[in-house]
C-alpha cells in the first residue's frame, strides 16, 4: 500500500472521514515536524484525540516520509545517502510542499517506463488513446550543491514578479483607454490630437487653467487681429476697385485724388508684406527608399505606398451619406459668380442659345401615389409573415421574462421584425440598443438593408451593422456579447458567448437575452439558461417540399449537377442554391453552350469581398436564371447531405479535415443516419487562443466555467501552466486576435528586432486561399530556406498578374498586416525591420519561440519526418519550397491529416535554437542524434 492509502484509512479511523487535502496536509506537516513528538502535538491540534493509537500513528508517519536534514550538514549527509536514494531525490519533480513524495517516486519511474509507446488511435470507438505524457513541469537544477527551498524560493520570487509586471501591463493598456475616452463635449474637426490633450488636461488642473488664462485671451485677440485683417484688406481692395470704376469719367477735387493713393500704397504694402513667408515655394525631391548598397528600404518604400491613402487627422469626418448629400446640395444651388465676374462694361454682349435638352418633371401627386403604393406593399408583406399573428404574445413574453428561447421555422420573421418589435415598444430609449448577431457577414449586411428598407430610414443611422450612431445593429456572432441567434450554427465565438452572457444577465435586470432560432434543441438551451419559456411560432410564409433520391448516388457532385440541369431546362422561373458544385458546374455550362438557357453562376463564401457578395442580391436578368444565394428568389436548394468541418486532436496538435456524410437518399436515412445536430466547433477546435481570451476577462476556473457544451478538459488545462495563472506574456498575447502561436512569434520578434517582417508573414499564413498558382512564378519567389520566407518574398514583391498571385489574398493579408501594427502598438511593441536583410536568423529564431512545439527531425531512411516531442511520422507537404530539399530539423505551421499526415509552410531550423528557445519544453536528449541515442536492451 503507498503512503497516500495509508494515511487516508487511517485519517478515517481517527476522524470519520478522510479528503486527499487532509492527507497532503498530513504528508506535509510530518515532513516538517523535527520529532514524532511535534507531529503527534500537532495531530492534536487538528482534532485527534489524545490516545495511544495517535501517538504510534504519528510515529509511523514520522518514520515512513523523507526528512531535510539542516543546510549545514546537507552536504555531509548526502555522501553517506545510498545511491539510489539520491537518484530518487534528484530526480522528483518539485510541486509546492509535496515535492518529495513517494507516490511521486512511483510515478516517476512508471511514466519513464512507458516512455516509448506511440500515441494511437483506437478503431472500436474513434477515441484518442496514448499513455500519459511526462510533463516536467518543475524541474530542479543538476548542482546538487543548490538547496531545493532556495531554488524553490527564487522561482517563487520569479513568479510574483512576473505578475506584477502583468497587472502593471494590463494598468496602463486600461488607462490608454481612458485617454481615448472623450470626457468633454468639444469640438475636434480643427485641433490635432496633442492640442486636445492639453485642453482636457487644463479641465483636471485649477492651476494650470489659471496660468494659461492669460496666453488664451492673448492668443485669442491674435487670431481675431489675423482675420480682421483679412477683412479690412478684402474691404480696401474693392473700394479702390469701386472708385476707379465709378469716377473714371468724373472731376475729382485734390484731397480725394490723395486719399484715392493713400489707399493704394496702403494696400500695396500690406500685400507685399503678406507676400512675403519663411516658406520657400520649391519642389523637395522624395526621399529615396533605395540604399547605398542598391537594396530596398521596404519601410521607407511602405511609408511612400501609404501615404497616399493616409486621412487628415485634422480633416472633420464626413461619412459617405453627408458626402453624397453635400454633393446634390451643390448641383442644385444656383452659382451667379458675382464675385470673379467681370465688369458688366467690360464683356461683349452675345445672343442666347436655348438648350435643347429638357428637363424631365413628374406631378408630386403621382410621386405621393408611389409612396403610398410602396408602404402599403411593405406593410403588407410584414402582416403575411407568421410571427405578425403573436407580435401581442410576443412582447408581452419578452416584458415578463428576461430570457426567452424563440423558435420558429425559417422565414417567418424572426430576424426582422423582432428587432423592430423592441424598437417599437421603446426598449431603445434611453441609450439602450438591440443588438442581432447573424453567422455570417452577408446576412449581416442583407439583413441591415432589408430593415432599413422596412422602417424607411436611411442605412447607417437607425439601421446598420458598424455605426455607432444606430439603436439597431446587426453584427457576426463574434463582435457582440449580448444576443445570439442562429444558434443551430453553433460557432466557437457561440459557445463562448452564452457561458458570458448568462452569467451577465445575472448581474443586469435590464438585459433582455433573446435566442431565436429555426432547428435547434429548444429544451437544452432552456434548461442552460434556468429553465427559460419557450415561445412557439409555427407557420410557414412559403410551403416547402422535399424530394428524395430513389436509391443512394455514387458520385454526389455530378448527380447535384445534374439535377440543376434538370430544373433549369424543365421547371419555370427561380433560383437554385447549391453547394460544392461551382466548378463542375462552369465546366459543364461551357459544353452545353448556347443549347440551354443563360445560368448565371454566382459563389459565395466566407472571404468574399463585399462588392462581390452585393452582386448575388442583384435582380436576375430576363432569360437567366441564377444558382447561389439570392435571398428573394431561391426557389430550389439541393442539399447533397455533406458538412466540411475541421477537427482538433489536443494530443498532437493535429487538424483533420473531413467530408462528413450527413444522410444518404430516402426518408429513412434522412432521419436515422443524420445527425440531429451539428458536433458544437467548441468541441472540435484548438482553444488555445480563448482560453487566454477567458483569461484575460478575469474567467481563471475554465475547467467549471459554465459551457453549455463542456470542451475536453485536456484541450484547455494543455494551455495552463501549474497554477493556472496568466503571464506577462500571456497577457499580451491575449490582446492579439490570432492563434496563440502566432501572437507568441510576434511578441517573441521584439528581441530579435524583426517585427515588421514577423507581421507580414503572420498576416500571409492568416489568408487561407491559395496565394500563387504558376509553376514558373513559383520558383522564382520560393526561398531556399523555407515556406516562411516564401511567404515574405511574395509580400514584399506584390505584383499579382505578373507572379499569378490572387490578388484578393494580398488585399486581405494587407488588411490584417493593418491591423496587427496597431494592436501591436498597442501591447508596447515598436515595429522595426531586419537591420540585416541578408541574414534571415533572426526571423527564424522568433518563428521557433512561437511554434517551438511544431519541430521535426528527418529520419536516418531520409524518407518522412518524426516530431521531436512525440515522434509522430510526418511527411512535407508537396506544395512546400523543401519537399525536394528535405533538411535535417524543421519547423512547421500547421499539421493537417489528409492522406497522410502533413506539415505544411515549412522552415529550415537548427535544433540548438529549441534548447534556447524552450528549455521548459526540450531536454538534452529530446534532440540528441539518433545515432548517438543507445539502443533498448533486448528481454532476456
Amino acid at each position: 500500500m503507498d503512503l497516500k492509502s495509508w494515511v487516508s484509512d487511517n485519517v478515517f479511523k481517527f476522524l470519520g472521514l478522510s479528503s486527499k487535502e487532509v492527507v497532503e496536509y498530513l504528508i506535509s506537516s510530518a515532513k516538517k515536524s523535527s520529532s514524532p513528538e511535534q507531529l503527534y502535538s500537532t495531530l492534536k491540534n487538528e482534532g485527534f484525540s489524545a490516545s495511544d493509537a495517535a501517538k504510534n500513528f504519528a510515529s509511523e508517519l514520522y518514520s515512513r516520509v523523507p526528512h531535510q536534514a539542516p543546510s549545514s550538514k546537507r552536504k555531509v549527509e548526502r555522501a553517506e545517502e545510498p545511491r539510489s536514494s539520491k537518484v530518487s531525490k534528484t530526480s522528483l519533480p518539485k510541486v509546492g510542499v509535496i515535492s518529495e513524495d513517494t507516490t511521486l517516486i512511483d510515478v516517476n519511474i512508471s511514466s519513464k517506463k512507458n516512455k516509448g509507446k506511440q500515441l494511437r488511435k483506437r478503431e472500436d470507438d474513434g477515441q484518442w488513446d496514448s499513455d500519459e505524457e511526462q510533463i516536467n513541469r518543475y524541474q530542479p537544477t543538476e548542482d546538487s550543491s543548490v538547496d531545493p527551498e532556495t531554488e524553490f524560493q527564487n522561482a517563487e520570487e520569479q513568479r510574483m514578479q512576473d505578475l506584477k509586471e502583468r497587472d502593471e501591463f494590463a494598468e496602463r493598456l486600461k488607462n490608454k483607454d481612458l485617454e481615448k475616452t472623450k470626457k468633454l463635449i468639444e469640438d475636434r474637426s480643427g485641433k490635432n490630437e496633442a492640442e486636445a490633450a492639453k485642453r482636457r488636461n487644463l479641465a483636471d488642473d485649477p492651476e494650470a487653467r489659471k496660468s494659461a488664462l492669460p496666453n488664451i485671451r492673448e492668443r485669442s485677440r491674435q487670431q481675431y487681429l489675423k482675420l480682421r485683417e483679412e477683412q479690412r484688406l478684402e474691404l480696401l481692395r474693392r473700394k479702390i476697385e469701386d472708385e476707379e470704376v465709378l469716377f473714371r469719367d468724373e472731376k475729382l477735387t485734390k484731397k480725394e485724388i490723395e486719399a484715392h493713393e493713400y489707399n493704394k500704397e496702403v494696400l500695396r504694402l500690406a500685400e507685399e508684406r503678406l507676400k512675403i513667408d519663411d516658406k520657400v515655394d520649391g519642389y523637395v525631391m522624395p526621399e529615396d527608399y533605395i540604399t547605398e548598397k542598391g537594396k530596398i528600404d521596404r519601410k521607407k518604400k511602405e511609408e511612400v505606398l501609404y501615404k497616399r491613402y493616409e486621412e487628415d487627422q485634422n480633416q472633420k469626418f464626413v461619412s459617405e451619406q453627408d458626402q453624397w448629400e453635400m454633393s446634390q446640395i451643390n448641383k442644385s444651388q444656383l452659382k451667379v459668380g458675382a464675385k470673379d465676374r467681370p465688369r458688366h462694361d467690360e464683356q461683349d454682349d452675345y445672343d442666347y442659345v436655348f438648350d435643347e435638352q429638357q428637363i424631365d418633371f413628374i406631378l408630386q401627386s403621382t410621386l405621393n401615389e408611389k409612396a403610398q403604393e410602396e408602404e402599403g406593399e411593405k406593410i403588407k408583406v410584414r402582416k403575411s409573415l407568421p410571427i405578425y399573428s403573436y407580435r401581442q404574445q410576443l412582447v408581452d413574453a419578452i416584458a415578463e421574462h428576461q430570457v426567452l428561447i424563440i423558435v420558429g421555422e425559417t422565414g417567418s420573421g424572426k430576424t426582422t421584425q423582432l428587432p423592430q418589435y423592441l424598437y417599437e415598444e421603446g426598449y431603445t430609449k434611453g441609450g439602450k440598443k438591440v443588438g442581432c448577431t447573424q453567422p455570417r457577414r452577408v446576412a449581416a449586411m442583407s439583413v441591415a438593408a432589408r430593415v432599413a428598407e422596412e422602417m424607411g430610414v436611411k442605412l447607417g443611422y437607425e439601421v446598420d451593422c458598424t455605426s455607432d450612431k444606430t439603436v439597431m445593429k446587426y453584427m457576426t456572432d463574434g463582435m457582440l456579447l449580448h444576443l445570439s441567434s442562429y444558434t443551430h450554427e453553433r460557432t466557437l465565438h457561440t459557445d463562448i458567448l452564452f457561458g458570458l452572457v448568462k452569467d451577465i444577465a445575472r448581474y443586469r435586470p435590464d438585459l433582455k437575452l433573446l435566442i431565436s432560432s429555426a432547428t435547434m434543441d429548444a429544451q437544452k438551451f432552456s434548461e442552460y439558461f434556468d429553465n427559460a419559456p419557450i415561445f412557439m411560432i409555427p407557420g410557414r410564409p412559403f410551403p416547402v417540399e422535399v424530394y428524395y433520391t430513389k436509391a443512394p448516388e455514387a458520385n454526389y457532385l455530378q448527380a447535384a449537377i445534374t439535377t440543376i440541369m434538370q430544373i433549369h431546362v424543365t421547371q419555370g422561373k427561380g433560383d437554385i442554391l447549391i453547394e460544392s458544385a461551382h466548378e463542375s458546374l462552369q465546366q459543364t455550362c461551357r459544353v452545353l453552350g448556347s443549347k440551354i438557357k443563360e445560368l448565371i453562376i454566382c459563389p459565395i463564401y466566407s472571404s468574399l469581398p463585399s462588392e462581390m457578395q452585393g452582386k448575388i442580391f442583384e435582380p436576375t436578368p430576363e432569360g437567366a436564371r441564377k444558382t447561389s444565394i439570392t435571398v428573394d428568389g431561391i426557389v430550389y436548394v439541393i442539399d447533397p447531405g455533406f458538412a466540411k468541418q475541421k477537427c482538433y486532436n489536443p494530443r498532437n496538435g493535429m487538424e483533420a479535415s473531413a467530408d462528413q456524410r450527413a444522410g444518404r437518399a430516402g426518408r429513412w436515412s434522412y432521419f436515422n443516419e443524420m445527425e440531429m445536430n451539428t458536433i458544437p466547433e467548441i468541441q472540435r477546435s484548438n482553444l488555445g487562443n480563448t482560453v487566454l481570451l477567458l483569461k484575460s476577462l478575469g474567467i481563471n476556473d475554465l475547467i467549471e466555467f459554465d459551457f453549455m457544451d463542456p470542451p475536453p478538459a485536456e484541450t484547455l488545462i494543455r494551455a495552463l501552466n501549474d497554477r493556472g495563472e496568466l503571464t506577462k506574456l500571456g497577457r499580451r498575447m491575449a490582446e492579439l486576435p490570432t492563434d496563440p502561436m502566432l501572437a507568441k512569434t510576434i511578441v517573441a520578434s521584439e528581441d530579435f528586432n524583426c517585427s515588421e517582417e514577423i507581421l507580414s508573414i503572420c498576416a500571409m499564413l492568416t489568408v487561407q486561399n491559395s496565394k500563387f498558382h504558376a509553376d514558373k512564378a513559383r520558383q522564382n519567389l520560393t526561398h531556399p530556406e523555407g515556406d516562411h520566407l516564401t511567404l515574405l518574398n511574395v509580400w514584399n514583391q506584390w505584383w499579382c498578374y505578373e507572379n499569378f498571385i490572387q490578388y484578393r489574398s494580398m488585399t486581405k493579408a494587407r488588411d490584417v498586416r493593418d491591423q496587427l501594427i496597431g494592436l501591436v502598438e498597442r501591447i508596447e511593441i515598436v515595429p522595426v525591420s531586419n537591420p540585416n536583410s541578408s541574414d534571415t536568423t533572426p526571423i527564424k529564431k522568433a518563428l521557433t519561440a512561437g511554434f517551438f512545439c511544431n519541430a521535426a527531425r528527418l529520419q536516418r531512411s531520409g524518407d518522412a519526418y518524426r516530431t521531436a516531442k512525440h515522434n509522430q511520422t510526418v511527411n512535407i507537404h508537396p506544395s512546400s519550397g523543401l519537399f525536394e530539399e528535405r533538411p535535417k530539423w524543421v519547423m512547421y505551421f500547421e499539421l493537417v491529416f489528409t492522406t497522410r499526415e502533413f506539415m505544411r509552410q515549412v522552415t529550415e531550423i537548427k535544433p540548438e535554437w529549441l534548447l534556447e528557445l524552450a528549455p521548459h519544453y526540450y531536454k538534452a536528449k529530446d534532440i540528441e542524434e539518433d545515432t548517438k541515442r543507445k539502443m533498448p536492451k533486448a528481454p532476456r
